[in-house]
């Protein structure tokens, strides 16, 4: 895997920053292990055809699949039963 470039360190770097200010602002508790940010991209092709894409972020590349997947599937379960509760008022 290539090395990154000083601007995506830099990033990397202001998005955990970014992720730890959530939780304090939001009075989480514990310290910061691994988070999986998961964004969606919009773009047009030259026909202008709607294109999107899904990039998926993180601390670094050296964090388990497994644990990510945890990650991603854990909040997918909960989010289901937000739905699944919400759904039966």
């Amino acid at each position: 895997m290539d090395e990154d470039t000083p601007e995506q360190k830099a990033a990397t770097l202001a998005l955990k920053d970014a992720v730890e200010g959530y939780a304090r602002a939001y009075e989480m508790q514990g310290i910061l292990t691994d988070f999986v940010g998961l964004g969606s991209f919009q773009r047009w092709d030259d026909d202008g055809r709607a294109i999107t894409t899904v990039g998926s972020m993180f601390i670094n590349d050296s964090t388990p699949h497994y644990r990510l997947l945890g990650l991603v599937e854990f909040a997918g379960a909960r989010w289901r039963k937000e739905i699944t509760d919400d759904s039966e008022d």
